[in-house]
């Protein structure tokens, strides 16, 4: 009896993290832009939509990220390709000679990516949830180490897609595994102001808590329900659907990341202060 009591409260607890998000979400919604500029910065994607011919629906599910693209949420069709993040976006299909050209881009991209996270985990953190927060400039650079670390893993681990179903099955599984221990750590970095490597140790303390996991997996059951309508517009309705689409998912990316700050930083202060 009391262990089901228990149970109900830290339900209750991790759906009351979402309905905060939305008040969180109502103070900085100026910052879903950012969502929408992501989403439609996103070549790869938006050229294998328009590409198709035909009509296409799918699910797809992703684990909580700092700035939640319009391509988290949707299941691009098969056949042509895919664009798979976890945490951070792949470049699929690029020749291996061209990669030491894109390096010096990776990099910087890289870099505006943690600059651009870092300005908005701290205003969703100071404006969104009236927090006093003093954390260093120097932390952007921990953001990018960390985004940096994730690429990559990724490219390490990329050749496994390309020889069989198996491994490709092996690779999804490895990276959700990954994503699932260490997303915490840019809320961490900037909420506590602490380095990349103590965030990335915390952040997989905090993967071994039920309310971590119960919050994770309340967050991929939202992600797999908007999936199909996210893809049926944005798929079908090709660049107006992608338009759309990104406005909408910019709204919905920035309420599922507040929610994501609520509950990284209510269960790490337990642990950190």
């Amino acid at each position: 009896m009391i262990e089901r009591f228990c149970l109900r409260c830290t339900v209750m607890k991790i759906i009351d993290y979402f309905k905060e998000g939305f008040n969180v979400m109502g103070k900085v919604v100026f910052l879903c832009i950012i969502n929408i500029v992501f989403s439609l910065l996103s070549p790869d994607a938006i050229d294998k939509v328009l590409k198709f011919r035909g009509f296409h629906i799918g699910v797809k599910f992703n684990l909580p990220t700092v700035i939640v693209e319009l391509w988290d949420f949707v299941s691009l069709p098969q056949g042509i390709g895919a664009v798979t993040k976890i945490g951070f976006p792949v470049i699929s299909h690029i020749p291996v000679i061209f990669l030491v050209v894109l390096i010096p881009l990776l990099i910087l991209t890289l870099l505006i990516v943690a600059l651009v996270s870092f300005i908005y985990l701290r205003i969703l953190m100071t404006r969104g949830l009236g927090l006093n927060i003093t954390t260093r400039a120097s932390r952007i650079l921990d953001i990018f180490l960390y985004n940096l670390l994730l690429l990559v893993i990724t490219f390490t681990l990329m050749p496994m897609v390309f020889i069989n179903v198996m491994l490709l099955m092996l690779y999804m599984i490895i990276m959700i595994l990954i994503s699932y221990f260490i997303y915490a750590t840019p809320f961490i970095i900037v909420g506590f102001d602490k380095g990349v490597k103590t965030a990335l140790k915390y952040s997989i303390t905090l993967a071994h808590r039920k309310e971590y996991l119960k919050f994770t997996l309340f967050y991929i059951v939202i992600t797999l329900l908007i999936s199909p309508f996210f893809t049926l517009i944005a798929v079908n309705g090709k660049l107006l659907g992608i338009i759309i689409g990104s406005v909408l998912a910019g709204i919905v990316g920035l309420w599922l990341t507040s929610s994501t700050t609520l509950m990284v930083l209510d269960l790490a202060k337990t642990i950190l202060e």
